[in-house]
């Protein structure tokens, strides 16, 4: 059965917040490649050693590709591990990427305005923007590539490390990764106890992380999540 573009789109909206919570500080990468690279597969093979770097030092990414209008690939890449750019930039272009690169430092903070809440700060912004507005920032790229992609293009229009991404596209969460995934995995099970079917992908995800809380007794020894997930 073919997988439809709202279901890769879902499964990367949960991974990027999983992401920033499980990882208070984070760099967020974009490269390009100096000439008109049009070859999706060239661009994954080049992009392989990164990944590979990433994973020898013991870090976990999140890769969203974007074709440019020129036609030319580029990617943006979160991660969780500092690279000095100095030091990496000539490692790269010694791996048919250019010199265009950029990075920000991305940090979870507690945000007052009137209510306290969590925030992204990063780079030279002088107060923290909300987490939602980061990822729709990365949704956006994902999006467009989703409408303009087809057939296998489409799978590759997004990917990371197995502790990147939340789970995978049959919607089998990661539990050893993070408690939100641990208490989805939970109240899934107790979801088909209730109503004698799994839940569809459409489903609230918060509603199921609550019934997993329910079936647990979490909330209870924990009540800092209950606050995170917006049920007090």
């Amino acid at each position: 059965m073919a997988v439809s573009n709202s279901k890769r789109r879902y499964l990367a909206e949960v991974s990027i917040y999983e992401f920033l919570f499980k990882n208070r500080v984070s760099y967020y990468w974009t490269f390009s490649f100096a000439e008109n690279l049009e070859d999706k597969e060239e661009a994954e093979r080049r992009f392989k050693p990164f990944r590979d770097l990433v994973k020898r030092k013991g870090g976990d990414l999140l890769v969203f590709w974007e074709r440019q209008k020129r036609g030319a690939w580029h990617c943006h890449v979160l991660m969780n591990k500092f690279l000095h750019v100095v030091w990496l930039r000539p490692w790269m272009v010694e791996r048919g990427w250019g010199p265009q690169m950029r990075v920000e430092k991305v940090t979870l903070i507690r945000e007052w305005t009137g209510v306290e809440r969590d925030a992204v700060a990063g780079g030279c912004s002088k107060h923290g923007h909300e987490v939602k507005r980061l990822v729709r920032y990365l949704m956006k790229y994902l999006t467009k590539e989703l409408n303009d992609c087809s057939g296998g293009e489409k799978k590759k229009a997004w990917g990371g490390s197995r502790g990147g991404k939340a789970g995978n596209l049959k919607f089998s969460f990661a539990p050893w990764e993070n408690p939100a995934s641990m208490l989805y995995a939970i109240g899934r099970e107790f979801y088909r106890q209730l109503y004698g079917t799994w839940p569809k992908w459409t489903e609230s995800f918060s509603f199921i992380v609550k019934l997993g809380f329910e079936e647990t007794g979490w909330g209870d020894k924990d009540p800092w999540f209950w606050e995170t997930f917006g049920f007090t």
